[in-house]
């Protein structure tokens, strides 16, 4: 009755999932999730994003790099998953430290985070030394 129409309503991401957007009488409205650790990889995945956008500047998107595991992973379900990881020079080359993931309430390995390590939905085990994909943060 106010207006708002939803656009859509959760992503498939971990963290992140209930994630709202849609528009108010013409302007855009994001709802990030309640949780910490959610609402900082929202906001840097869609929130940044949008304001770019809507400041006029051309949309690039994230800058994805590449390092070396350094201890292997478990397989992956069904959401892409942003693992809370430190990255780290090991005698010139990048190596990736996966963080403990407590829930995403917990801010301790976000605030000893550099990246968010990406896992793909239904990613098989990750073996130390495989190459893997993140964003800086």
């Amino acid at each position: 009755d106010l207006g708002f129409k939803l656009d859509f309503w959760k992503v498939n991401i971990k963290p992140g999932k209930p994630v709202m957007f849609g528009h108010m009488n013409g302007t855009p409205v994001l709802g990030l999730p309640g949780n910490p650790t959610s609402a900082y990889v929202c906001a840097i995945l869609l929130l940044f994003p949008l304001l770019d956008v809507l400041l006029g500047k051309k949309a690039t998107g994230q800058l994805v790099n590449k390092a070396r595991l350094r201890e292997g992973l478990p397989k992956n379900g069904p959401r892409e998953t942003f693992l809370r990881a430190r990255v780290e020079n090991d005698g010139g080359s990048m190596v990736i430290l996966p963080l403990a993931m407590p829930d995403s309430s917990a801010l301790l390995a976000l605030s000893e985070a550099s990246a968010l390590l990406i896992r793909p939905p239904n990613a098989p085990e990750a073996s130390t030394g495989d190459l893997v994909e993140y964003l800086e943060i």
